[in-house]
């Protein structure tokens, strides 16, 4: 991917795209992959590899916002994508119209009970589903996305989170009929990246804070909310490029 930073997507998860873009490019190829839909697409990131390297998307959320958001994104980049605001449960389209469908942040939130049922019901729209969850054994991931929503900076919407692991995950895609075929780990930063990515808003925060209750002036507290929008950005970005694996599923005749 040879695009600037994107959007309003942070830095750091910008470079997480670089290394998910690489998985993106290999799926493409070995799945002859064209066009693809995008359930609960937020702010459109799962889906910009694909668009960036010339698959069709269209992006899909059952939040106007996270639509409206997403749009902005890809218009901002000069990328084509189509744009939906429906319920992945009722999926407004015919059988086998898309090669795969793909989706990011979505299956953490569901019970058990309730992912094998929206794997059936998204089945039959495409050939190959892709499926990506946060792993929640990365502690970095937990702690930035726990001070970025302390900061008000999380993006990603405030529902249960659970943490579903891979033999959950697929376990529920073979009782929906589709079988594994692809499973990798697509992360940046690991334990100790996102640690030390964690500290550095901390201490700035810090260290302006100090500065302004010594001197309680406009230009510290000015720099105080400058450090504290600062911190809120750095921790959003640690957790949005922690490790998540990653599932392909193929949707057998």
């Amino acid at each position: 991917m040879s695009r600037g930073p994107l959007g309003n997507l942070s830095p750091l998860r910008t470079i997480w795209l670089k290394e998910y873009a690489k998985v993106c490019e290999e799926l493409i190829e070995q799945l002859s992959v064209k066009i693809v839909l995008d359930i609960a697409c937020g702010t459109g990131s799962t889906s910009i590899p694909y668009s960036v390297l010339g698959v069709r998307s269209v992006l899909l959320d059952i939040s106007r916002v996270a639509v409206k958001e997403a749009m902005y994104i890809y218009k901002n980049q000069g990328l084509q994508a189509e744009f939906i605001v429906a319920d992945a449960f009722h999926l407004p389209f015919h059988d086998q119209v898309f090669d795969m469908i793909i989706t990011g942040g979505l299956f953490e939130h569901f019970n058990h009970d309730s992912l094998a049922s929206l794997l059936r019901e998204i089945r039959s729209y495409a050939k190959n589903l892709m499926i990506m969850i946060p792993l929640w054994r990365n502690i970095g991931y937990r702690l930035a996305k726990a001070l970025s929503t302390l900061l008000r900076r999380w993006p990603f919407g405030q529902q249960l989170e659970r943490d579903v692991k891979e033999n959950e995950l697929t376990e529920a895609i073979l009782k929906a009929g589709l079988k594994p075929s692809t499973i990798r780990i697509v992360g940046h930063t690991g334990h100790i990246g996102t640690l030390a990515i964690i500290l550095l808003p901390s201490v700035i925060l810090g260290k302006v804070m100090s500065v302004t209750i010594r001197s309680s002036n406009r230009l510290s507290t000015r720099l105080l909310h400058q450090a504290f929008a600062l911190s809120a950005k750095l921790a959003s970005g640690a957790a949005g490029c922690g490790d998540e694996l990653l599932v392909v599923a193929v949707n057998e005749p």
